[in-house]
């Protein structure tokens, strides 16, 4: 897991324009500490609770807050209800948020959460391969040693490590010995 942490963060210092916020830093582990916690719980209830009304509950927590925050800070009359702005709502809203988390949830808990977990240091990746793709952005050293590091991580968690047939700490006797 070390790894796919250091390489999410060789990934965001390579578009980092040098000055690291240290609220931006904090909210971030914030973030991540909430995110383990909730998967942790949802790992817990999965029997208990539907993953459906749960996503929908935090989605109408976060959404109650968010639009509080962004009513504080932004005016209303800035937005532009055209046709791409709200057919991009709609997919972020259904598809990346909704859909994704109940699908994330489902898999903690049929799973490992450690093991689904790791595929999460993919997201950076993902957004950072999106943006070369069709932003022109380039691939730069620091961003192939967090691919390979990300990739690295996740193989290492998933694989699973060779057991021995016996518990003993010394090796096994060649089979004309045993006798």
């Amino acid at each position: 897991m070390i790894l796919g942490f250091l390489g999410v963060a060789s990934i965001c210092l390579n578009g980092s324009s040098g000055q690291l916020s240290s609220v931006r830093i904090f909210l971030g582990l914030i973030s991540a500490i909430c995110w383990t916690f909730g998967t942790l719980y949802m790992k817990k209830t999965a029997p208990q609770v539907d993953a459906v009304w749960l996503i929908a509950l935090q989605s109408v927590i976060g959404g109650v807050v968010i639009l509080a925050t962004g009513s504080s800070i932004e005016h209303w009359n800035d937005i532009v209800w055209e046709v791409p702005f709200i057919s991009t709502l709609l997919f972020i809203s259904v598809f990346s948020t909704a859909l994704g988390w109940l699908v994330f949830f489902k898999l903690v808990g049929s799973g490992e959460a450690s093991k689904v977990g790791a595929f999460t240091f993919l997201i950076p990746l993902i957004a950072t391969m999106t943006s070369v793709l069709f932003l022109s952005e380039t691939v730069t050293f620091q961003l192939m040693v967090g691919l390979v590091l990300i990739i690295t991580s996740i193989v290492l968690v998933n694989s699973k490590a060779k057991k021995r047939s016996d518990n003993r700490c010394i090796p096994p006797l060649p089979k004309e010995q045993e006798a």
